[in-house]
């Protein structure tokens, strides 16, 4: 099977760089060995003194946006009638069709002009024009099921982010990421501060990704002086600054993440890869344990490898990988429905069948959401009692 793990970043569906969950509690590598004046000067070189935004940029409205939202929304309207009013106008397909791009974030005023960003970037424009017309919104963490991308030679992962707020007698969520499952969701709202931490996380993995590494440090100081314990920030600048040849501070950026979080997948394969280059083989095969662990253990790595098998037209290798995912977990419907697309490329059609019809048998009961286009943006209400 080809290889396919390169550098990891981590990125929002709207939050991006590749994380990973390790089942447990994890304990410090051996090859952290930096003292208080080592650790010290690493940390101010790495960061750069950066200061923290004092505006948040990503939240911010000009003149044209608040003439357009006064010329369409009435300040005298109640909440449930602005919220439903403000969804029609930014993303209805007869309006300005505000639409999800993977691909790239943006702030409020970049997102309403282009028409098109990632779920953070439609998440922010929203949050923006609807405190700006009157009301309450603020950002939402959600866990969603794994979902990697593979571009050159750097695999990401995502987090997904959503909209939330208090109506009158209710309150709601504002959802953007089309096609995903909900699957005993975990939210956790976050503090504006927080969202553009993700925001300058988000930049500097896209700047990493595109080779605008001088930009990706920028971007990536920004995010951790706004939040110095975001570890996905810190795996990306390991992968910045050792794309940079600077192999010290690459290395001590992938510590960084892992002192915060033991079982942060991306910095530990991150790291593994880095020792490897290095010949730094006993280094290697100790970070090798914990990375070949949360293969073993985890179906949607699997899935996502055997998706990349799949669009490159490996279909024997796709078919082999999908396998070992479904073993993990035989419930995932999405697994049933990946391997009828891979038979269906082989001209098989029992083997299609086959697993079109266990996909709706595991479907029964599981939620798909997909919402591309305005009627199907899903905006979920939930009853105060």
């Amino acid at each position: 099977m080809k290889a396919l793990l390169g550098a990891y970043v981590f990125g929002v569906f709207g939050v991006i760089a590749v994380i990973g969950l390790l089942a447990g509690c994890e304990t410090q590598l051996s090859s952290y060995r930096y003292d208080g004046a080592l650790e010290k000067r690493l940390l101010a070189e790495t960061l750069g003194g950066a200061p923290a935004e004092t505006g948040l940029v990503m939240l911010a409205l000009n003149d044209e946006i608040r003439a357009d939202l006064d010329s369409r929304i009435s300040q005298n309207w109640s909440a449930k009638r602005k919220l439903r009013e403000l969804r029609a106008y930014l993303y209805g397909e007869d309006e300005l069709n505000i639409s999800y791009d993977a691909r790239v974030t943006k702030g409020a005023i970049d997102a309403y002009e282009s028409r098109a960003t990632n779920c953070l970037g439609l998440t922010s424009l929203f949050i923006a024009t609807s405190r700006y017309v009157g009301i309450d919104a603020h950002f939402q963490k959600v866990k969603v099921r794994p979902s990697w991308d593979y571009v050159g030679n750097t695999m990401i992962r995502y987090e997904h982010i959503v909209a939330t707020g208090n109506l009158p007698g209710e309150s709601y969520v504002m959802d953007f990421l089309p096609n995903f499952r909900i699957d005993g969701r975990q939210t956790r709202r976050i503090s504006d501060r927080a969202a553009l931490a993700l925001f300058y996380n988000n930049l500097g993995a896209e700047n990493v990704v595109l080779g605008n590494l001088e930009e990706a440090i920028v971007d990536l100081r920004k995010a951790l002086a706004l939040d110095p314990e975001l570890t996905d920030a810190w795996n990306n600048m390991g992968a910045a600054w050792r794309r940079l040849r600077r192999e010290d501070l690459a290395e001590f950026s992938y510590h960084r993440a892992l002192r915060l979080r033991p079982n942060n997948y991306s910095a530990l394969s991150n790291l593994m890869r880095f020792y490897n280059a290095a010949g730094r083989a006993p280094e290697a095969e100790e970070v090798r344990a914990k990375v070949d662990r949360y293969r073993r253990l985890n179906p949607y790595f699997y899935y996502s490898i055997a998706k990349i098998l799949y669009q490159e037209g490996n279909y024997i290798d796709a078919i082999a990988v999908m396998s070992k995912a479904i073993r993990l977990k035989r419930d995932e419907p999405e697994f049933y429905d990946t391997m009828a697309l891979i038979f269906a490329a082989i001209d098989d059609g029992p083997g299609q069948r086959k697993y079109q019809r266990l996909a709706e048998k595991y479907q029964q009961g599981t939620f798909v959401q997909s919402n591309g286009k305005f009627e199907n943006n899903r905006l979920l209400v939930i009853k105060n009692h």
